[in-house]
């Protein structure tokens, strides 16, 4: 199997003590854009931080196949990463970000960077790699702890989501357990934990990092074959099935959002990430509203002018016009706003489903209006045909409305909602129908007074002609029998006649 191609790199912070710190938002987006395969979805972002020349980018590079510039001895031990690069990996998805060493002879004692990269890193992550050689655990100065210990007070100085990071103890050997270096190691982080936390408060850093400690031989001890094997473990047991718990964007998004993190860090503004992303949500998920709403009404108002007037007077077919609409509408705004918070997608889903509704409304209405008058128009021709084909109407026959054609115009209207998937609009048959309906009388008042009073009228007659119904074929024989069958014409006649003068009586 060939070798995958190495991930290009691009610097994305520049720093020179003293003159400039640039983020390069512009070469970042372009880079994105061409260099992740995947759109519209999260990438998980890694980063590593330690000491300088402590083999970061090495480690980044055998994990990720990626191209940080790697330290090269022979030329001495300057850092081989100055200010932040950043590089895409597509398997698994990710951001992978190495960010220059800590204690660099080239800043001497600018340390302000060093807390700078330290809190962009805690911000931007999803899961942290924090370099640490197996000889500086248990040590007061030196090394990462200078850092290690910038990275747990700017934690504390700011309001973030809970963060991964895995402790890699480089240069490890077998003289001295695991079990025993992760009980130092964890030792050594509670002590400067409570250094740094206040004392009027009581805390634990578990409540602040979910900490995982992997362990790596020395490269040149064990050969490149080895530890190229070791980091491929550690890959595995930490990134591969990664999964963001957190504050999420569409990659495309993501430099944007690096971009106004790194310049509010630069102005030493207070970050509160989980207000940050609320704000970030809200805005995305509205922007992405109105511009959908914007589209629906386009469609609709030109659309419906476009229509055959079949179409516009047949219920089904509006229905599924407007179903369609919706449909697509809302499986746009899903597929825009998946990467953000979900209760403020949902939030402003719900809204724009009552909007999508309002401008539904009157295309739905005409359609309705024109079934009421079809429906009744055939009622009554219908009713003329029976009445010209029977004789002897008499007024003692009691009348038995059964009132079939009300529960037809029911099921045709649910069942054109139905099928055309308008009930997600949040407004349901019976609030169509029912008289408590919230949406009922001021959607279809017509249509809510008429089934109101026909749904009143119909029990008591029903029962007073059931009972005559029942009286009419007691006794009598054959005589009876043929009196029963006249009575049954009488009684359909009778109900389609009062059908027909209750409809036009409340229409």
């Amino acid at each position: 199997m060939a070798t995958p191609t190495p991930s290009k790199v691009i610097q994305i912070v520049d720093h020179v003590k003293g003159k400039r710190t640039e983020f390069y938002e512009q070469d970042l987006s372009k880079f994105v854009a061409e260099n992740c395969i995947q759109k519209n979805v999260h990438y998980p972002v890694f980063s590593i931080i330690g000491a300088r020349s402590s083999g970061k980018s090495t480690l980044m590079n055998l994990m990720f196949n990626t191209k940080f510039a790697a330290l090269n001895q022979s030329r001495g031990m300057n850092a081989a990463s100055r200010g932040i690069w950043a590089a895409t990996c597509n398997s698994p998805r990710a951001i992978v970000l190495d960010a220059e060493g800590s204690d660099g002879a080239e800043h001497q004692d600018d340390t302000s960077f060093e807390k700078k990269t330290a809190l962009f890193a805690l911000v931007i992550s999803d899961l942290m790699f924090f370099n640490i050689k197996q000889d500086e655990i248990d040590r007061n100065n030196g090394g990462s702890i200078p850092l290690l210990r910038i990275v747990l007070q700017e934690r504390l100085n700011h309001r973030m989501h809970k963060l991964k990071i895995v402790f890699v103890v480089r240069d490890y050997n077998d003289k001295i357990s695991k079990e025993k270096l992760h009980a130092k190691l964890i030792s050594m982080l509670a002590k400067i934990w409570g250094e740094k936390f206040p004392k009027n408060k009581s805390s634990n850093i578990s409540d602040y990092f979910e900490i995982t400690v992997e362990f790596l031989p020395n490269l040149d001890y064990y050969g490149k074959e080895e530890f190229r094997n070791r980091c491929a473990e550690m890959r595995n047991r930490n990134v591969n099935h990664f999964v963001a718990q957190h504050y999420t964007c569409p990659v495309e998004e993501f430099p944007r959002h690096a971009n106004i993190l790194w310049e509010s860090i630069k102005k030493n503004i207070r970050l509160d990430m989980p207000s940050y992303w609320a704000i970030t949500s809200s805005n995305r998920c509205k922007a992405v509203s109105d511009e959908l709403l914007l589209v629906v009404k386009q469609v609709i108002s030109q659309g419906y002018k476009k229509l055959p007037q079949h179409s516009k007077d047949d219920l089904n077919k509006m229905t599924e016009w407007l179903g369609d609409i919706l449909k697509s509408s809302l499986t746009a705004y899903d597929d825009a706003v998946k990467c953000y918070h979900k209760e403020t997608a949902m939030a402003f889903k719900e809204e724009l489903k009552s909007q999508i509704l309002l401008n539904a409304k009157p295309c739905f209405k005409q359609a309705l209006d024109n079934y009421e008058i079809t429906f009744g128009k055939n009622m009554a021709d219908e009713l003329e045909c029976m009445i010209e084909a029977c004789s002897n109407l008499n007024d003692h026959v009691i009348l038995h409305p059964i009132l079939d054609y009300i529960d037809e115009f029911k099921e045709n209207i649910t069942d054109s909602v139905l099928r055309s998937g308008m009930y997600q609009m949040g407004l349901t048959v019976k609030e169509w129908l029912d008289e408590s309906g919230t949406g009922s009388s001021s959607f279809f008042p017509n249509l809510t007074n008429q089934v109101d009073f026909l749904e009143r009228v119909k029990s008591p007659v029903q029962s007073k002609a059931m009972e005559a119904h029942e009286n009419s074929r007691g006794g009598g024989g054959e005589d009876k029998e043929v009196e029963g069958e006249e009575d049954d014409a009488r009684y359909s006649i009778i109900n389609y006649f009062l059908s027909w003068i209750t409809w036009f009586i409340c229409t």
